[in-house]
């Protein structure tokens, strides 16, 4: 399932969609009464269809809406892809829409029973089937997407050359041997592209999420000898599962472990 800080983040943008979008459908639907009154039609089957036409609008555009701040959350969180990833985004999505689809099934029956002429064609129902069947080819597509994004990240870390030459006065760190020589010394790009590995390599956000902070705290504590052992034995202890992410750059961290 969705991890608790990618679910908060997501609940916290979707929020205030959902909390403003029964005000938003009232202000719609004032303005068609509106026009519709201007018209001469206020008490007409017309006027009737068009009220029932405005929920239908407004339910696709609150979809579009919760899919697209959903999205954003995935993209901007770096949600690693898991194999049930696609089915919990599909229920959170439903989640979101259920109170208001229960709010215009509601009204459909008043609606219903008030229209002095056939309705729509389209019924509230085949709305809803409509909006989940888009969206889940949405959620189906990103999914494929990061997952196959994640693969190629992960090929290209595997296929990574790290040459560690780490005596002398002026110890150097090369990666993939053309043009990409790090000179040691310069912790900050060392770890730097240990944050960038651990990012792309590491599927758990919250252990992810981890290690770059502690990653970020063993660069802080490169000039503290005491602090920085107990930090990178803290280190190890978090990242065992994941040798072969930090194992290329284990190395260059254990030169600081040295005065």
């Amino acid at each position: 399932m969705l991890d608790s800080n990618t679910a908060t983040l997501m609940d916290s943008l979707v929020g205030p969609i959902l909390d403003a979008e029964s005000r938003e459908l009232n202000r719609k639907l004032t303005r068609a009464a509106e026009q519709t009154a201007q018209a001469g039609l206020a008490r007409s089957g017309n006027a009737q269809t068009r009220r029932i036409n405005v929920h239908y609008d407004h339910h696709k555009e609150l979809a579009a809406a919760v899919w697209s701040a959903m999205l954003r959350v995935l993209n901007e969180a770096h949600v690693a892809p898991y194999p049930e990833l696609a089915g919990d985004l599909k229920r959170k999505f439903e989640a979101y829409l259920a109170a208001s689809a229960n709010r215009i099934r509601s009204s459909m029956v008043a609606f219903g029973q008030g229209l002095g002429q056939p309705g729509p064609k389209e019924t509230f129902e085949g709305i809803c089937e409509e909006i989940l069947a888009k969206y889940s080819a949405e959620i189906q597509l990103y999914c494929h997407r990061a997952a196959a994004e994640l693969k190629k990240q992960q090929e290209t870390h595997v296929s990574m050359n790290i040459t560690y030459n780490l005596t002398g006065e002026n110890p150097r760190v090369n990666i993939n041997s053309t043009d990409y020589s790090i000179n040691s010394t310069n912790a900050g790009l060392i770890f730097g592209h240990l944050v960038e590995a651990i990012r792309t390599g590491v599927p758990d956000q919250g252990l992810r999420d981890q290690l770059i902070g502690k990653t970020r705290d063993l660069e802080s504590a490169v000039a503290d000898k005491h602090r920085y052992l107990r930090l990178y034995k803290e280190f190890m202890a978090v990242a065992a599962d994941h040798v072969t992410v930090i194992g290329p750059f284990i190395p260059a961290l254990a030169q600081y472990l040295t005065p």
